[in-house]
């Protein structure tokens, strides 16, 4: 049952052009949406992996290793900046 109502504001153009490439496949934005929601749960991330336009560095792609082998545990912004100090 959907009960629930998610808005959200986007640049004409990327809705414009979504929508058009949806259309194509058979689909509505909204029903790619719930694909999304949908797949992140299933994986227990997201559907995608998150790229910049440059190749990811050597650090990122074993971090992206670590968790696809389950071997990443969850670390906290205190974790983070730790970690910052120790680089340097």
């Amino acid at each position: 049952m959907t009960d629930s109502l998610i808005q959200i504001r986007v640049d004409s153009k990327l809705k414009k052009h979504a929508d058009a490439v949806l259309f194509a496949m058979g689909l509505k934005i909204s029903e790619a949406i719930r694909m999304f929601l949908q797949q992140t749960i299933n994986d227990q991330a997201l559907p995608f992996q998150p790229r910049a336009n440059k190749v990811p560095n050597s650090d990122t792609i074993a971090a992206f290793d670590e968790v696809k082998k389950g071997k990443y545990s969850d670390s906290t912004l205190a974790d983070f900046k730790k970690s910052l100090k120790t680089k340097k």
